[in-house]
Parts: C-alpha cells; sequence; structure tokens
C-alpha cells in the first residue's frame, strides 16, 4: 500500500461522497434530489446562456446548479462545469458574489478548504450581508480547525438567516465545543423548521450521531428514513446502530442499501467491516477494495490502521490532517500512531482543546 498511499489523490466519487456532510447544510448527497426539475432548470439556464452569454449572473446560476448537482448526486464530473461556469461569470463580473461563493463551496467540495475559505472573504469584501457568503465561509473555518473564524462566520451567519442550513451549522460548532445539550437543541430546531423531506432526514440523522445510546440513535435514524426513505447517511447510521444493538443481520441489509444508494468510503469500510466478523471474507474484502479504489484518504487510514499496514495509515492521515484539522481525522490519526508504536500521539486533545478555549 505505500506505493498507492504516496500517489497524487485524484477527486472521484468517493471523494465527493465524502465531501457531502462536510457541507454542514442540509441536502448532501444520499437523499432524494428531485433530478427531472433539476435538469429541466439546466437546460433552460443554458438555453438562456446560449441567446445572452454575457449574463454574469446567469452563468452563476448555471455554476452553482453544477455544484449542486454534484454535492447531491456524489458526481464529481459537475464540478469542473461549475467551476467553468463560475469562472466566466467572474471574468464578465469581477465582484459577482453569487459566483464568488460558488467558487468557494466548490473548493469546499473539493476539500481545498484553504482555497474555498480565501473565495469566501473575497465574498465578504463584496457583499458582508450575504448570508451565503459566511455559509462558505464557516464551513471552511471548521475543517481548517479554526474555531475563532468559525466563531465569527457563525455569528454573522445567525445574525442574517435563521434557517435549517443555519441551525444544523450552529450544532456542528456546539459538538466540537463539546456542548451536545446545545447541539441536540439546534437539531431539533432544524427538524421542526425543515420542510423539504432531505433536510428533516439530514436532520435526525445527525441528532442520531449525537446520541450515545444506539436505541436512541436508531429512533432517530428511523425518523429520517420516514422522511427520506433513500437517504443513505440514515440508512449507514441505522446499521451502526442495527449492528451495536446485536442486529448483524439487519445491519449488513441496512449497510448495502445505503451502498446502493450512495458508496460512500465511510459506508464501504464499515460494511466491510461488519462482514468480517460475521465470517464472510470475501465479501468483506470486496468492500475494502472498493474503499482503495475511491482514493479518500481518512478512509484508506483507517483500513490500513486496523487491516494493513499502520505506517501507511499515518502517512495518509498525515497528508489528510494537513487539510483537515477536524476531530475525525484528529482521532484517526491518533489511532494509527499508537497502532505504528507512538502512544504519544495528541492530535485529538488538541483540536477538542481549541474549541473549548473559543466558547
Amino acid at each position: 500500500m505505500i506505493a498507492f498511499m504516496v500517489q497524487a489523490r485524484t477527486l472521484g466519487f468517493g471523494v465527493i461522497a465524502a465531501a457531502a456532510l462536510t457541507m454542514l447544510g442540509p441536502g448532501g448527497s444520499g437523499g432524494q434530489s428531485r433530478p427531472a426539475p433539476q435538469a429541466d432548470l439546466l437546460a433552460r439556464t443554458q438555453e438562456y446562456l446560449r441567446a445572452h452569454p454575457g449574463d454574469a449572473r446567469t452563468w452563476a446560476s448555471l455554476g452553482n446548479l453544477y455544484a449542486e448537482r454534484a454535492r447531491r448526486t456524489g458526481q464529481a464530473g459537475y464540478l469542473p462545469k461549475a467551476e467553468g461556469a463560475l469562472q466566466q461569470a467572474t471574468k464578465l463580473e469581477p465582484g459577482n458574489v453569487d459566483a464568488l461563493v460558488g467558487l468557494g463551496a466548490v473548493a469546499n467540495i473539493r476539500h481545498d478548504f484553504t482555497k474555498g475559505y480565501a473565495w469566501g472573504v473575497q465574498a465578504r469584501r463584496a457583499d458582508p450581508r450575504r448570508a451565503s457568503v459566511h455559509a462558505v465561509l464557516f464551513d471552511a473555518a471548521v475543517e481548517l480547525g479554526r474555531p475563532a473564524r468559525a466563531g465569527r462566520a457563525l455569528r454573522h451567519l445567525t445574525e442574517l438567516r435563521a434557517d435549517v442550513a443555519t441551525f444544523t451549522r450552529a450544532a456542528r460548532l456546539y459538538e466540537l465545543r463539546g456542548q451536545s445539550g446545545r447541539a441536540t437543541e439546534a437539531l431539533r430546531r432544524a427538524a421542526d423548521t425543515a420542510v423539504d423531506p432531505v433536510d428533516i432526514a439530514f436532520a435526525h440523522h445527525r441528532l442520531g450521531e449525537l446520541q450515545p445510546d444506539p436505541a436512541a440513535a436508531l429512533r432517530e435514524y428511523d425518523a429520517a428514513l420516514r422522511a427520506d426513505p433513500t437517504y443513505a447517511y440514515a440508512l449507514a447510521g441505522r446499521a451502526g446502530a442495527q449492528a451495536a444493538l446485536g442486529a448483524p443481520a439487519e445491519a449488513a441489509a441496512s449497510y448495502q442499501a445505503a451502498i446502493n444508494r450512495l458508496p460512500a468510503p465511510k459506508f464501504l469500510l464499515e460494511y466491510g467491516e461488519l462482514l468480517l466478523k460475521l465470517g464472510r471474507d470475501r465479501e468483506a474484502n470486496a468492500q475494502f477494495a472498493m474503499v482503495r479504489a475511491t482514493g479518500d484518504r481518512l478512509a484508506l487510514g483507517r483500513y490500513e490502521t486496523g487491516h494493513g499496514d499502520p505506517r501507511a495509515a499515518v502517512l495518509l492521515l498525515r497528508s489528510e490532517w494537513r487539510q483537515r484539522k477536524t476531530p475525525e481525522v484528529a482521532g484517526a490519526l491518533d489511532r494509527a500512531l499508537r497502532r505504528a508504536g507512538r502512544p504519544q500521539a495528541r492530535h485529538l486533545a488538541e483540536i477538542e482543546r481549541a474549541y473549548r478555549r473559543n466558547v
């Protein structure tokens, strides 16, 4: 795995799928995406631009439609289209805020959070009263491990807009600060405010992630699936809860349903580990092979920690840590370092202290 690990990471389906919840508002990939109306809107926008190629605002709209399509479907091929349309908008109108925000969102989806934050700063200079500007800044700041910047962005966002996307971002910051009660309260508000089934499913899925008791988590995942039976993250969450409650056959079925909808690296890895426990080694190895094919460093690092070469895991996860300073990456890196014989690893403790200092 060393040779695979050091080669350049390419942006594929696995990376986009992993990024769907990096963008902390609702509506990420893995649920009902209403493809037909969006496809119609894309076609109408393209047709309009053929007749009016100098319309910067419509180019920005097209770029943001492509970015949203990438986020909802996990298909990386939409991102170059999004970036091209958004760059065309900025050529025609350098201060176009929708285009600057869209470029920040595309960079965040690609896990280039430094660039995402920089685009957000440009958009903030152009229009500091635009809520979407602060949403992009928040998403990037959280992934970069910049709690003070994330807090400032969230304060501006809540002043400008109280909606589902704001509440879910607030919940993430509370969670990072160790304030699980406030995180739960924010997600309850998100679930109560949401109208779109995908938004409702997202809020209940996140509530499930916050539950320490698997039975309570299962109730939240079931609520998510009542809103949207196809929501892949809730299907995978339900699988994890079922496994913890001693129902491995049901868990395997839930993981398979999630992967049929969205073969995210995390789902593939967890399903493979469950299959190993069930003695289904050949099927487990097939899931692990798909994890390796995604190129997702976090999932690959976790795989190498548990099933391969911990030294390879450390190199993978250190590379991921340079881009994303989150508790998820920190915890994975610390586990890999300990498996590699370095018990002094303290990345998770450091990032947790950083957030708690900025309460």
